[in-house]
């Protein structure tokens, strides 16, 4: 399916995805000693990322394809500010504090959340981004009657409703 809306949000998959990256600190000169990072990726990386470009050819979409409903949000843990050059104070718009306390959890809710919606839009027959789109953001009749039924779909999951106990969330009205 196209669609995968809670990676960005989930700890392990950040982990993951930086694994390879390794800093190293260096001294430009005796003289007024600098510190420069230098990231190093891997020739595998670099290889499994080319591939991976030229074996896919997305479609171009407007941004706003992209959006999701206020409701979907809602149960995302955490939130980013996306301001370029944020502090680390300014980094998070919600959830930041779960990080340090709630990792594990976090990253096992935002696992659930993504199988549950992932199930949901496959049972809907909604797999490319303009349907989901469509579904969910444009047609307001069908993102409300998909809210009910992930509602139901997680009401169902003792897992899921203990991990929104844990971390404070709760299913949007």
């Amino acid at each position: 399916m196209i669609i995968q809306q809670s990676t960005a949000y989930s700890t392990p998959a950040v982990r993951a995805s930086t694994a390879n990256l390794q800093p190293t600190r260096q001294t430009v000169s005796d003289a007024a000693a600098t510190i420069t990072d230098t990231v190093t990726i891997s020739r595998a990386a670099r290889e499994a990322l080319s591939s991976e470009i030229a074996n896919s050819a997305p479609e171009e979409y407007p941004l706003e394809y992209y959006s999701m409903p206020r409701w979907q949000a809602d149960l995302m843990p955490i939130e980013l500010s996306g301001k370029v050059g944020a502090k680390a104070d300014e980094l998070y718009v919600k959830g930041g504090h779960l990080i340090e306390k709630y990792g594990s959890e976090v990253g096992e809710y935002s696992g659930l959340l993504d199988k549950h919606f992932q199930a949901l839009m496959q049972k809907e027959g909604i797999d490319t981004v303009a349907q989901y789109h469509q579904a969910m953001v444009v047609d307001k009749e069908s993102s409300e009657r998909l809210r009910l039924l992930m509602k139901d779909s997680i009401a169902g999951d003792a897992r899921m409703t203990e991990l929104m106990n844990t971390l404070g969330i709760q299913f949007p009205d």
